[in-house]
């Protein structure tokens, strides 16, 4: 899990998205604000439950989240978001989602629809896409399927409209020796005004989780991939995983090892969506491998410590087009060590990742440093951030180190929160892209409601 820290996002519990004052990033990071991906869409841990945000400043929108549990069996979900941001694009972004699920005799059924709206300058975007995810329980058995359908409008120098069609499926069996674990990942995008561009990714794996002697476990996966794209299959691999760790009541710790690792991209939707100068060459027009992975997780009472190393094989690559930035994915190796701390003590809650990169590609960053301190008392809470972003080479030029720093203080009585927040407090104009500035402070003040 430590191996998907999320920096920024992870660090602030307000939702105020800071794509555009970051550079580009890492494919786990954009996943957020897509379509299917929870994390946008924050789900109350009660069952009846009404949420509402709003906030206004140089950053304005609102958040609604309600959640209704009808009778003993059925759940519905309804969720809103929209913001309108102070940045050189001056974004507007909403997106909502409705949820039905119902319990049968044997079995979870859940269906969903979601949908994206974006406006950026002189470009729109409107996405939206269907979801079906049942759960059937067989002999103290889980079988767990996930299928979505998205429909996706992208517009920029190559003019892409495409449908993405997903099936994931998991089977989970406890046995005496432990949990096997068997799944499968298929997707399937399609261009409408060049069909014959049509690319397939699949995989299919196995693990099998096994409990040892004195508390100690360990845990082995092997899952094999595979990329079809304009009629020839492209990379192959077979991923092979290995966990081994020791748990107790209040200390746990593994150690992971990975070889070989095959993820699709699609670039419009986590990079081109994101950022509004990036564009891409072809729809998924690669995979990105990671070759190595080694991590040391630990885990003691309310402190986390993780430290882990991959080297990828392969790597984004970036031209400018007149004022367009083509991204692809080329053959070229690089190497990421990242470290993570983090404490929940009562009053003090601390999160630091550092990450350092070696030999990086372009407009990749060195190293990047986030860290967050909140301090709560009776109420109030206030916190304090800062996210570094080392120096990052343009051709002939390099551009230069970002600090920004965050704050935010807020009061909490009851089931109402009130709140103000600052972004870039130095209220520095920092180069996002080549030639592409931010416009320094960003703040918002607003209040919650939930119940």
């Amino acid at each position: 899990i430590l191996f998907l820290v999320i920096g920024v996002f992870a660090i602030i519990d307000f939702r105020v998205a800071l794509a555009e004052t970051l550079p580009p990033l890492p494919i786990e990071k954009l996943k957020k604000i897509e379509l299917f991906y929870p994390d946008t869409l924050i789900v109350p841990g009660k069952l009846d439950t009404f949420f509402l945000r709003l906030f206004a400043g140089n950053i304005f929108g609102s958040d609604i989240k309600y959640h209704r549990l009808i009778g003993k069996k059925t759940l519905v979900k309804l969720n809103t978001f929209m913001q309108k941001n102070r940045d050189y694009s001056a974004y507007l972004y909403g997106n909502s989602r409705v949820d039905l699920g119902w319990l049968k005799k044997s079995s979870w059924q859940e269906i969903n629809w979601a949908s994206i709206f974006k406006k950026r300058q002189d470009r729109k975007y409107y996405n939206f896409g269907f979801g079906y995810q049942p759960v059937w329980f067989i002999n103290n058995s889980g079988l767990f399927f996930n299928t979505q359908l998205c429909f996706w409008e992208y517009e920029d120098i190559v003019n892409n409209r495409f449908v993405l069609s997903r099936f994931n499926g998991s089977f989970n069996k406890p046995t005496k020796v432990g949990i096997i674990n068997i799944s499968t990942d298929n997707s399937l995008q399609t261009d409408f005004d060049n069909p014959q561009k049509a690319q397939y990714y699949s995989s299919a794996g196995i693990a099998h989780l096994m409990m040892l002697f004195n508390n100690f476990y360990v845990k082995p996966t092997f899952n094999y991939s595979f990329f079809y794209h304009n009629n020839n299959f492209g990379p192959k691999a077979l991923t092979c995983k290995l966990n081994l760790g020791y748990g107790i009541t209040d200390f746990i710790t593994a150690i992971d090892f990975g070889y070989n690792n095959l993820q699709p991209v699609v670039f419009d939707t986590l990079y081109a969506n994101v950022f509004p100068y990036l564009a891409n060459k072809e729809l998924m027009s690669a995979t990105q491998t990671t070759q190595i992975l080694l991590g040391w997780t630990v885990k003691f009472r309310t402190i986390d410590f993780g430290v882990n190393y991959q080297k990828f094989c392969s790597a984004l690559n970036w031209q400018q087009q007149d004022s367009w930035f083509i991204s692809e994915i080329i053959d070229s190796s690089y190497s990421e060590v990242k470290f993570n701390l983090s404490n929940d003590w009562q009053f003090l809650v601390n999160d630091l990742v550092i990450s350092y990169i070696f030999n990086p590609r372009q407009l990749m960053p060195k190293y990047t440093i986030t860290d967050s301190i909140r301090i709560k008392l009776k109420g109030w809470q206030l916190l304090g951030g800062i996210n570094v972003i080392g120096e990052r080479d343009w051709y002939s030029r390099a551009l230069p180190v970002q600090a920004i720093l965050i704050s935010q203080l807020s009061y909490e009585r009851r089931a109402v929160k009130f709140f103000v927040r600052v972004d870039n407090l130095l209220n520095r104009q920092y180069e996002i892209l080549p030639d592409k500035f931010d416009k320094g402070i960003k703040y918002c003040f607003g209040f919650e409601l939930n119940k």
